[in-house]
C-alpha cells in the first residue's frame, strides 16, 4: 500500500474536507477519507487555515469481536479473508457495494457506520490494544494472504463451522449448473496446510467431506461438493449472518 503520508492531496479531496472539517464525525472523516490518518487530515486543515466546530471522539466499540462465541466465529472468518488488522489497531474491511448491507450488518455490531466510496463500502475502526492482542493471538507477522494466521481457537466443533462459512462469504464461491454444485475457498499455495486441518476438523466434528489440492496456479484449494455435505452448510447458515447473494444457489437442496 502506498504511504498514506506522501499522498498528494487532489483537488477533489481538498474540496471534501472543507465540507467535512468543520462537523462531521471522526468516524465519517475517516471513512470518507479511507487513505488518510487522522492526524493527515488535522495538517490539511490547518495549513488551510479550516477550524473545527465539535470535539470529536472516537465511535464505536470493538468488544464483540474480542468475545469469541459464534457470531463473532462468522465475521472472523470473514476477516481472515478479506479483513486488514493493521499493527495500529485499525480494523479495515473494503468490498464492493454491491455487498453494503451485508457490511452494515457487522458495523452495527461494532457500532458505527459504513461508507461508501466510488465502488466500494468500507468499515473502518480503530483500537491500538485490540490490534495488538489479536495479532498476537493470530500470530500475524507478514500480510495473511500469503501466510496464514494461527487459528486454532476457532478450531472447536462450536466455533469451525461459523468461522468457516464466514471464510466461505469472504474468499469463497458456489458454483451450481444443472445438475451440478460446487463450494470452494481458494486461497495463496501457503495455506495447503491450514485448509487440510480445516478440511479435517469439518469431517470429525461435522461429517463434511472436503477435497484440498493444489492448482496448477500454484493456490491451495478446497472443495465440497456433494449435496449431503453442502445441505448441511445451508442447514446452519441461519445462525449466522450469512452473505444471502452466495447461499441463495443452494436454495433447491
Amino acid at each position: 500500500m502506498t504511504n498514506k503520508t506522501w499522498l498528494k492531496w487532489s483537488v477533489e479531496e481538498v474540496e471534501l474536507l472543507k465540507t467535512h472539517w468543520k462537523s462531521s464525525t471522526m468516524e465519517v472523516l475517516l471513512n470518507t477519507f479511507p487513505n488518510r490518518k487522522y492526524s493527515s487530515l488535522m495538517l490539511k486543515a490547518t495549513a488551510l487555515g479550516i477550524k473545527s466546530e465539535i470535539k470529536r471522539k472516537r465511535k464505536g466499540s470493538l468488544d464483540f469481536l474480542d468475545k469469541i462465541n459464534i457470531q463473532s466465529s462468522y465475521w472472523w472468518g470473514f476477516i481472515m479473508a478479506d479483513g486488514h488488522l493493521t499493527k495500529k489497531g485499525e480494523l479495515i474491511i473494503q468490498l464492493n457495494k454491491i455487498d453494503n448491507n451485508h457490511l452494515t450488518k457487522l458495523a452495527n455490531l461494532l457500532g458505527i457506520t459504513t461508507n461508501i466510496r466510488k465502488d466500494l463500502t468500507i468499515l473502518r475502526i480503530q483500537d491500538k490494544k485490540f490490534g495488538e492482542k489479536w495479532l498476537n493471538i493470530f500470530n500475524i507477522i507478514t500480510p495473511k494472504t500469503y501466510t496464514p494466521p494461527n487459528l486454532s481457537i476457532f478450531y472447536t466443533k462450536e466455533l469451525l463451522l461459523p468461522f468457516f462459512i464466514g471464510l466461505v462469504d469472504g474468499d469463497g464461491c458456489i458454483w451450481k449448473s444443472k445438475n451440478w454444485l460446487n463450494l470452494r475457498v481458494e486461497l495463496h499455495g501457503n495455506w495447503f496446510l491450514e485448509l487440510q486441518n480445516i478440511s479435517e476438523k469439518l469431517k470429525l466434528y461435522y461429517d463434511i467431506d472436503c477435497k484440498v489440492k493444489m492448482t496448477k496456479r500454484n493456490t491451495s484449494k478446497l472443495e465440497i461438493n456433494t449435496k449431503k455435505d453442502l445441505r448441511i452448510l445451508k442447514d446452519y447458515i441461519k445462525n449466522v449472518s450469512y452473505l444471502e447473494r452466495k447461499w441463495s444457489k443452494l436454495d433447491t437442496l
